[in-house]
């Protein structure tokens, strides 16, 4: 290329460091092509503009339904309380079925998916054909490309439209949106842009996965890193141009390379009987983030992050073609003016006996425990609750024999200091830590499996990985470790294996048994050690008996890079994975923490030594995460974790319920499956702590009330 203006990029992972050159180089195309990338102010407000830029003059239509269309989908069952173009999300929110396609508001007819959202048509047309020329001339020595320009209907080149944003089925989705143009075609419809918070949740499905179809990548099972970027098909060079309409008409191997709404059923996010599909691939989607962030990836990018996934890089104004949208809104029972409405939940409970029946526990165990804040005390759900985990086989299982066909490929070395942790690999991949069984007092196997069994009855909102019991024969075991040749490898061995707490069974073989705990990516230590960032939101005086409506500011604010080590980086990390989280949502997560950790006793979480600040207190994708339980379930509670409860005077009501409701027999019975003497005596010590606990609640509430103490969902 001899024109510096023609740079244009490919858009690889987000990068800190890119950001600035990527800023230059978007002015420097901007003025190339003669036209603003950022949308025009509202005109007044007389409920009709041009370009979909201005706000209607009546009130949203939170449950409306998109105006049918000549080309629309049939619409769809609805999704409880929510529009049939949504899927009702976490019992919370609503959210678009589909990624986000374009029609005029008046009139229902498309808007074009291969351009942006303009006033006018011509000068943009003129100068992306001349670039194009240039581009061709600098890259493919006049080879024309094999797409021609897309059609552009009347209405729409004049620029006298209002766009809508719409949810259907086998449509191509809208690229070339910037933040802004999104946010005004969700509000046309009703509906706003989702908080990355609601974004990842929807992603996530009821299970809670890394990715909308469980928890391994499966690359195919998505539209994603289709082998070709569109502009090295059309011009010869990956970062040629990222605005040419033609880049979303481009095919490889005789198919589209984006692919209509609904195109990769496997890609969809389940929940119960609904799915929201194209979370991950296909196209990226805005989020409502002050300074331009989208999520989930796009198809001419490789990426592995799947919910994750975030580009955060470019302000709201920015676009091309890869960027689309997917609207929310607050389901019907919740709109404004209706906020006192009481909610049925016998839908919502049926749908959960039908998980139950089809023996998804885990996906109705979810959904039970997101309804029960909007229908405190409904028995019902305290009882399907209770079905989704008896009759779930793996929660209380028995030890699983891992065998060197159980798709493993190697186990290496991980804990360090006073515990023997191992990892567990699957092709390239970690996929789960293994605590085994060791002589060392630190660390109890059994602890990290019932703590992951009581996080789950009592409903925790942060997060304990599943737990797993395992064993392994001694030559598997062997043969899996041998498998990584390293020097390291052999030094964490000779270092530590002779602790490692053998079992003699018959005929004479030697088993390691030990807890397989999921693996949990992109983990940021959280210095819970500094007390003094969140006291207040936890202690009743301290707050003055505020209300929870003055902790709904961002949860990283709290933070300096004081905290955070010291560490500009870490502040950053913790930025990263504190991501759309408030402070009241964080509160939450650590009173439940702290709670949980007298009731089992566990007494590291907190570190002495200010370099070891986090080490056993976690956070990954807005939500607190425990990984480290070995400490828990002593045969007597351990007088720092009861020093600490001190901290809590504000409790998650949801959380105070479930353990208010248990049954002692059947508590036992789910903790410590056949439980031995010593399990028995440590769930005694358990049961003493949730008494203490409860009796603790109770003084509190008298002094200060139910709606203080029990402050949090």
């Amino acid at each position: 290329m001899t024109d510096p203006r023609l740079a244009l990029w490919y858009k690889p992972e987000p990068m800190a460091d890119l950001a600035a050159s990527r800023a230059a180089l978007l002015v420097a195309v901007a003025a190339s092509l003669g036209c603003s990338r950022e949308p025009s102010r509202p005109a007044p407000p007389t409920g009709r503009s041009v370009a979909g830029r201005v706000e209607p003059s009546a009130p949203p239509r939170v449950s409306a339904s998109p105006k049918p269309t000549a080309d629309a989908a049939a619409p769809t069952v609805p999704s409880g309380p929510c529009p049939p173009d949504m899927v009702f999300v976490d019992a919370a929110v609503c959210v678009d079925r589909f990624e986000t396609s374009l029609v005029d508001d008046a009139t229902g007819r498309s808007l074009s998916p291969y351009y942006p959202v303009l006033s006018q048509y011509e000068g943009y047309l003129r100068d992306q054909k001349y670039l194009a020329k240039k581009l061709e001339r600098a890259h493919d020595a006049g080879v024309k490309p094999p797409v021609e320009f897309p059609p552009l209907e009347d209405f729409q080149r004049s620029g006298r439209f209002v766009a809508r944003a719409v949810s259907r089925a086998g449509v191509v989705p809208n690229g070339y949106l910037t933040r802004d143009t999104a946010a005004a075609a969700c509000r046309v419809a009703g509906k706003r842009l989702c908080t990355a918070r609601e974004w990842r949740t929807a992603c996530r499905g009821s299970l809670g996965t890394k990715y909308p179809y469980g928890e391994r990548y499966q690359r195919s099972h998505c539209n994603l890193g289709r082998g070709r970027h569109p502009s090295r098909i059309l011009f010869g060079h990956p970062s040629a141009s990222v605005v040419d309409p033609r880049l979303n008409l481009t095919e490889l191997d005789g198919a589209p390379l984006l692919r209509q709404t609904g195109e990769s059923p496997v890609c969809a996010s389940p929940w119960g009987k609904d799915a929201v599909y194209d979370m991950v691939g296909n196209l990226d989607e805005w989020v409502d983030d002050a300074k331009g962030a989208f999520l989930g990836g796009t198809y001419s990018r490789y990426t592995a992050a799947g919910c994750d996934a975030v580009v955060s890089a470019h302000p709201p104004g920015y676009f091309d073609y890869s960027t689309g949208a997917r609207c929310c809104a607050a389901p019907e029972s919740s709109a404004p003016g209706d906020a006192g409405a009481s909610y049925d939940p016998r839908g919502e409970t049926e749908r959960a006996e039908r998980l139950i029946d089809e023996r998804r526990y885990a996906e109705a165990r979810a959904l039970l425990a997101s309804l029960e804040p909007r229908a405190p005390g409904e028995p019902r759900l305290a009882a399907l609750y209770a079905r989704a985990i008896d009759r779930d086989p793996g929660f209380a299982m028995r030890a699983r024999e891992v065998d060197e066909a159980s798709g493993y490929d190697a186990i290496k070395h991980l804990g360090g200091g006073s515990t023997i942790t191992l990892r567990f690999i699957s092709g390239e991949r970690v996929v789960g830590a293994f605590k085994p069984a060791q002589t060392r007092g630190q660390s109890d196997y059994v602890a990290e499996i019932a703590s992951w069994r009581l996080c789950v009855l009592l409903r925790c909102a942060f997060h304990v990985p599943r737990n797993e019991p395992v064993r392994l024969r001694e030559r598997t075991f062997d043969a899996l470790y041998g498998r990584v040749d390293d020097d390291k490898q052999r030094a964490y061995r000779d270092k530590n294996f002779a602790d490692l707490a053998w079992v003699e069974e018959p005929p004479g073989e030697r088993w390691l048994f030990g807890a397989l705990e999921d693996w949990v990516p992109n983990l940021v230590e959280l210095p819970i050690e500094h007390v003094h960032v969140y006291r207040r939101w936890l202690l009743v005086e301290a707050s003055g008996g505020a209300a929870l409506g003055g902790l709904d500011t961002p949860a990283i604010d709290a933070y300096t890079s004081k905290e955070a080590r010291g560490s500009e980086t870490h502040l950053r990390m913790m930025k990263k994975q504190l991501r759309g989280m408030t402070r009241a949502e964080l509160a939450r997560e650590l009173s439940q923490m702290l709670a949980f950790d007298f009731l089992v006793g566990n007494w590291d979480r907190f570190s002495t030594r200010e370099a070891y600040y986090g080490t056993n207190c976690h956070v990954a994708d807005g939500r607190l995460v425990s990984i480290d339980n070995g400490a828990a379930f002593r045969d007597a509670p351990h007088p720092q974790s009861s020093e600490r409860i001190a901290l809590v005077e504000r409790f998650s009501r949801q959380f105070v319920t479930a353990l208010r409701g248990m049954s002692e027999s059947v508590t036992l019975r789910r903790l410590f499956p056949e439980a031995t003497r010593a399990e028995q005596v440590k769930f005694r010590a358990f049961w003493r702590q949730r008494a203490a606990l409860l009796t603790r609640i109770a003084s509190l509430e008298a002094r200060h009330g139910s709606e203080q103490v029990l402050a949090f969902p």
